[in-house]
């Protein structure tokens, strides 16, 4: 447990959507399809919709074409600059 009590699972539900599911790629061994991201994520959120997966997926992708359309990557940038956005291939 957390000094405030909240134990792990409460400090994954205070981490931006996004970075839930860049880190259960991560948890999934570095290679997982969104279908796996799901249902990795439900164990901890039932209620989180697959497109929302989807777009938090696309958002962490340096090669997604869409990502522009979300925050993460509205501002224009080299991948390789150590972004915390640039997460996923």
């Amino acid at each position: 447990m957390t000094e405030r009590g909240t134990g792990e699972m409460g400090e994954e539900k205070q981490k931006p959507q996004w970075e839930l599911a860049a880190n259960a790629v991560d948890a999934l061994g570095g290679r997982a399809t969104r279908n796996e991201v799901w249902e990795y994520l439900k164990q901890a959120r039932p209620d989180i919709p697959f497109s929302t997966v989807t777009a938090d997926l696309n958002a962490v992708s340096v090669n997604a074409p869409s990502r522009t359309s979300y925050h993460t990557g509205q501002k224009p940038r080299r991948s390789d600059t150590g972004s915390r956005y640039d997460r996923l291939l």
